[in-house]
């Protein structure tokens, strides 16, 4: 059998296992996304990425959003991105609507056979309540050179500070892998250990994901 149709299989039983353990536990969640990127000019390029976030237990479906923007590569080491997201989230039974604006700058490089990438991104939340600036920063590990199916795994650390309540109050600890299907259409499996701060307390919630994307 090709090596794309193990693949393809392999995939599809990780997808449904990752669905039904999310569903299992409130404290899992289950996210996937589906990407679309067509190159505009040599250096830049349009991203469209729906996602569709789901809570453990009986929550269900609480969370879409839809991010579009444009990447402008510098040069080798140096990509800037300017991006429009629009949230739903679902909150005590209400759906409530947030617009956000962001601006990201990745510094990427290889060291000792890693891909290294380092990622700011400054956020300006509009919620019905209230507007303020949030900074994340994700700096990713990333085998340099592709394995068995052209697999390539990574690992990566997100810290969230809110400039509003002036502290760090979530982090994002991943381990995944990325890897091509068919032809141009690209997966990227990964967990999360998702660290959220509320008064004053942190609590630890695990994420399972799976993310699309394809150029056309």
């Amino acid at each position: 059998m090709p090596k794309k149709e193990v693949l393809a299989g392999v995939l599809f039983i990780i997808i449904l296992t990752m669905s039904r353990l999310a569903q299992a536990d409130s404290r899992w969640e289950y996210w996937t996304s589906f990407g679309f990127t067509n190159s505009v000019s040599d250096n830049v390029t349009l991203k469209v990425a729906p996602e569709l976030r789901y809570k453990g237990g009986s929550s269900g479906h609480y969370y879409t959003r839809v991010d579009m923007g444009f990447d402008w590569e510098v040069n080798k080491w140096l990509i800037l991105g300017s991006y429009y997201r629009h949230v739903e989230e679902k909150k005590k039974d209400k759906w409530e609507i947030e617009k956000r604006p962001h601006l990201n700058a990745t510094i990427k490089g290889k060291l000792f056979g890693l891909a290294i990438s380092n990622r700011g991104r400054l956020e300006y939340r509009i919620t019905e309540d209230d507007d303020f600036f949030r900074y994340r920063n994700k700096l990713t590990l990333k085998a340099a050179k592709k394995t068995l199916f052209e697999i390539q795994p990574y690992i990566a650390d997100e810290p969230f500070y809110d400039f509003d309540a002036d502290e760090f109050n979530k982090n994002r600890l991943y381990a995944g892998f990325g890897c091509t299907i068919f032809n141009k259409l690209k997966a990227d499996l990964y967990y999360i250990l998702e660290s959220r701060r509320k008064d004053g307390h942190w609590r630890d919630f695990n994420i399972l994901g799976i993310n699309f994307i394809y150029p056309f």
